[in-house]
């Protein structure tokens, strides 16, 4: 556990270097707004998700469950200003901006309650796919996500009463995942202040075990954990570093993991 805890606060220390260059070096993004005009379609949040789903042919995707557990409870909170913060815009998988914009559209018919969403990815094509498929409801910004989450961090500290982050930019190897798993810590580093209690995180493609994957996935995670110890994933080093956070709880881990600021 010593020789665990030195590695981390080395990396942490690494990236919070790296997290004050990008800072300094990045050029000015590009955002866009979503130009639909979307209908409401459902008076429930177990509607939305059974859509989504039927939608995209997968009625048991591993998102799932993680997904329809977070927005049932966002939906029973009381919020006038919500704000949803996602790194890893909709193009592909489950759609998830749109699935959040459609939340949003939901919850917008409570009296006096509005949910933003703002949104990431670093391909172009990405982002200008969001212009046309969501609503204004919806600002999505071409940037690094780490950039990106640092100025929603300085910039948004007050304008919202509860806010989710969805974690999801950085495709990850599972014989290879220290990549995307440093990328998601810098993001979590890059994000980490601006979260207060009641707020929730989900970082997606984190599995508990190997029986969370399968086909080549499977087997190349098990040749990492027999090689390393450790399950990989995107959130593999965020979730070590949330377990030391006397502030944070997980409350869902199957292949997307759920923690809550308390």
């Amino acid at each position: 556990m010593l020789t665990m805890n030195r590695f981390m606060r080395k990396l942490v220390l690494r990236v919070l270097q790296f997290n004050s260059n990008i800072r300094r070096r990045l050029s000015r993004p590009v955002s866009v707004v979503g130009t639909r005009e979307l209908q409401a379609q459902f008076v429930t949040v177990t509607q939305l998700i059974e859509s989504r789903f039927s939608a995209i042919g997968e009625e048991s995707h591993p998102c799932r469950p993680s997904l329809e557990l977070l927005l049932g409870k966002l939906e029973t909170r009381e919020v006038s200003r919500g704000l949803i913060i996602e790194t890893g815009s909709f193009a592909w998988g489950v759609g998830s901006t749109l699935l959040f914009d459609k939340f949003a559209l939901l919850q917008s018919q409570r009296e006096n309650c509005r949910w933003d969403i703002a949104t990431c990815d670093i391909r172009i094509e990405a982002v200008n796919g969001i212009e046309k498929t969501c609503s204004s409801r919806v600002t999505a910004t071409c940037d690094d996500s780490v950039a990106f989450l640092q100025r929603v961090s300085d910039n948004s500290r007050d304008e919202y009463d509860l806010r989710f982050v969805y974690l999801d930019s950085f495709d990850v190897d599972f014989g290879n995942p220290e990549p995307a798993a440093v990328h998601c810590l810098r993001e979590l580093i890059a994000i980490r202040p601006l979260l207060r209690r009641g707020d929730y995180m989900l970082i997606d493609d984190t599995p508990i075990a190997i029986s969370n994957l399968w086909g080549e996935s499977a087997l190349a995670a098990k040749r990492y954990i027999d090689a390393h110890g450790l399950t990989p994933g995107k959130g593999m080093y965020a979730n070590l570093v949330l377990e030391c956070d006397p502030h944070a709880r997980k409350i869902y881990h199957e292949y997307q993991v759920l923690w809550v600021i308390d």
